[in-house]
């Protein structure tokens, strides 16, 4: 691959930019996962003849689904953000950054945008660490790319000046 010839985002803007959005899938996420009732189980416990409902703790199950539910809603953000013509989701937009092809500095589109949202979500899903060495891959990477930007052939450029 060549060099990528256009000013790249730097690392500090790139990590409050995914904060951002990750704060704004948070919300409608957790919205559903609470309307369907994951994670919120009542248990009866008895003690002295009395019955208390309590709240059981989470299971498994239930972290994996509200892990896949928060994965679902970032894939879809992202095609939208970053698969769009600007290449930007709203945090990304506040922080003057966009995300391109890191061959020719044009639009990734909807389908890698959401192959990236995808990448992304599911290595910090998959454990923090991988997701921290993830996120701190551009510290090693001379085009400043991380695992997803990588495996979607993607860059995240300056568009706005500081």
């Amino acid at each position: 691959m060549s060099e990528i010839s256009f000013p790249l985002a730097s690392w500090k803007r790139r990590a409050l930019a995914w904060g951002l959005d990750a704060i704004i899938v948070t919300i409608p996420s957790s919205l559903v996962i609470t309307l369907i009732g994951i994670g919120n189980r009542q248990v009866e416990k008895v003690v002295n003849h009395k019955t208390t409902l309590s709240s059981a703790p989470p299971t498994l199950g239930n972290t994996i689904l509200e892990a896949l539910i928060w994965i679902a809603f970032f894939t879809i953000y992202s095609a939208l953000g970053d698969g769009s013509l600007r290449g930007q989701t709203l945090g990304k937009r506040w922080l003057g950054i966009a995300t391109v092809n890191s061959n020719d500095g044009e639009p990734i589109g909807i389908i890698r945008g959401a192959l990236r949202g995808f990448i992304s979500s599911l290595l910090i899903s998959a454990g923090l660490l991988v997701g921290i060495i993830n996120f701190l891959w551009p510290f090693w990477d001379p085009q400043m790319r991380t695992w997803h930007d990588m495996i979607t052939k993607s860059a995240v450029i300056q568009v706005r000046a500081s």
